[in-house]
């Protein structure tokens, strides 16, 4: 009977959540109680000698006297009537505040006060047995933080740059004006004697006409290009519209 006593008492340690101290020991504790309000007068003297002896047998095996939150060794001793003198004592183990715990009962039959601390004391070794068997549990890791997606906005987007009419008559224009004022400058150039011979003059003035004339057509196809080119961009800037989900382009 005792050795299944001592089974059971090993299964349900091991599977009863033990409330965690609030500093982690280096070794195994429990709280050692005995009961003898049942036995009359010998019961004070008979108590003080199962507590002495059963927390020697704990720290004999490696459980030291435990705080509030760790389990409970509770040892109740009853006296026995009838013509067979002896006693009748039940250790209960209790690993968690929040159940009973596990009990098993036995029976010293014409059984010494001597010998009954030995018979408790033998079950006191098995419990620390059963104690130390416990596996220390971790505390639980808190929860993960769940943080919340964040969607990334409509980004702004680029000014767009100018078109390529635009910048090509960009340069037509400025070629057309360096050209018209190379021909003025041909027109207002005064005659100049020729080398070869000082009766004949040399003048300008046809020359720079057709020039003007080309910078002045160069200048007219260089606006109309950038111009072209300005509307286009505009026409860009203004089918760019913010939706809801995003940004929409529309062509």
């Amino acid at each position: 009977m005792r050795w299944t006593a001592s089974v059971a008492v090993a299964a349900m340690l091991a599977t009863s959540p033990r409330v965690a101290a609030a500093e982690p020991s280096t070794s195994a504790a429990a709280r050692l109680e005995v009961d003898t309000s049942e036995l009359g007068g010998i019961g004070p003297v008979l108590k003080e000698r199962l507590l002495e002896r059963g927390a020697q047998v704990l720290r004999d095996g490696e459980i030291s006297s435990g705080g509030p939150t760790d389990p409970i060794v509770r040892v109740t001793v009853k006296e026995l009537g009838g013509e067979d003198p002896g006693f009748d004592y039940e250790i209960r183990l209790v690993a968690n505040s929040s159940d009973d715990g596990a009990s098993w009962s036995e029976r010293c039959t014409l059984c010494t006060e001597a010998e009954l601390v030995d018979a408790v004391a033998a079950e006191l070794d098995k419990v620390a047995g059963s104690i130390r068997a416990l596996d220390p549990q971790e505390p639980e890791p808190p929860p993960p933080v769940i943080e919340p997606t964040v969607e990334p906005g409509p980004q702004p987007t680029d000014d767009p740059g100018l078109p390529t009419k635009a910048k090509v008559g960009i340069g037509v224009l400025a070629v057309g004006v360096v050209a018209a004022g190379v021909g003025v400058g041909l027109i207002l150039a005064p005659a100049r004697p020729l080398p070869g011979d000082p009766l004949q003059e040399r003048y300008t003035q046809p020359p720079g006409f057709a020039t003007v004339a080309v910078g002045g057509a160069a200048v007219v196809a260089g606006a109309v290009l950038l111009g072209l080119g300005l509307r286009e961009r505009k026409g860009a800037r203004s089918s760019a519209r913010l939706s809801p989900g995003g940004l929409t382009l529309r062509f």
